[in-house]
């Protein structure tokens, strides 16, 4: 029987390696409108390439990962919709020339649209020229649609090369990146000498895959851990950085603990869900790289 596996592989490109004099524990933030946390809800939109990248050609798997464009995604839309929340989409460039109809769609609802790479081929696999051809080709296919370059950029599978956050910067327009799990808060990652980028740092335990996939729980028991870690993050006044992928969470079961998690988030008061955009405009606006500290990732940065 085939079964689903990791579409994770080490990190190549990055290291947890920080430059000397320039760390610094920030303080908790005092976030807008007096609330106590802040939640981004993201969804990476890969359609089949998430599963061609790991599976390579068999039908079993590249129809699996047509769910997402096909229903998932539709699914996912009118959950936001219903509570009115705004969300960030990671959007591989080639869902937007294969589907543009549900790329202006989620524009249309007011989401944000992020870069997630052009066929969701991680960036440590590529040469520096190829990885700076696969962005600005995943920037045009979106701005095509939305009429916008994207502000925001994950890598595919969050496997950086020791390029990516160097080539973001000479691209130019990019204000965030989210790439590493390091951390509760977001953070300034440099992208060359002067130059920087606040950092969404996201968590395996808030991603779908691994707990859906890779741990085999039910919806219910995703649901708990979600609140479970929402609590806490909420308790410190952070940020709680969900990654859900339609292919998974836009299915019918699944999707409940995306219902049930969103529902919880916002039957609380005191809370700022917003998209990764707002909240690293925010950040730059409220935490000054000057006052707060860079705090560096990039293997080729950090020596």
């Amino acid at each position: 029987m085939r079964t689903l596996k990791s579409r994770h592989t080490p990190l190549r490109g990055s290291t947890n390696k920080t430059r000397k004099g320039e760390y610094s524990t920030p303080s908790v933030p005092k976030w807008p409108n007096g609330a106590k946390s802040a939640a981004i809800f993201s969804f990476d939109v890969d359609g089949p390439y998430v599963m061609r990248a790991v599976y390579g050609e068999e039908s079993y798997y590249l129809t699996q990962g047509e769910y997402d464009t096909r229903a998932g995604s539709l699914r996912i839309l009118d959950i936001l919709r219903k509570k009115d929340v705004k969300a960030t989409f990671c959007v591989v460039g080639r869902i937007a020339e294969d589907v543009p109809d549900l790329v202006a769609a989620i524009k249309k609802d007011g989401h944000e649209i992020a870069a997630h790479g052009y066929d969701h081929t991680p960036y440590y696999k590529l040469s520096r020229s190829r990885e700076k051809q696969d962005i600005l080709k995943t920037i045009r296919a979106l701005q095509q649609v939305t009429g916008e370059k994207p502000v925001g950029h994950r890598t595919p599978e969050w496997n950086p090369s020791s390029n990516t956050l160097t080539l973001l910067g000479e691209i130019g327009g990019f204000q965030w990146n989210s790439d590493y799990l390091n951390d509760d808060l977001p953070y300034w990652v440099p992208t060359g000498s002067e130059s920087h980028l606040v950092e969404i740092p996201t968590a395996a335990s808030l991603d779908d895959w691994p707990l859906i996939i890779d741990g085999g729980m039910s919806p219910a028991q995703v649901a708990e851990v979600w609140k479970q870690e929402f609590d806490v993050l909420h308790e410190e006044g952070k940020l709680f950085v969900l990654t859900v992928h339609p292919l998974l969470s836009g299915r019918p079961s699944w999707s409940k603990a995306l219902i049930d998690t969103l529902a919880y988030a916002c039957s609380l008061s005191d809370v700022w869900i917003a998209t990764a955009g707002q909240i690293a405009r925010w950040w730059e606006q409220n935490m000054p790289e000057k006052s707060h500290g860079v705090r560096g990732v990039s293997a080729s940065l950090s020596n």
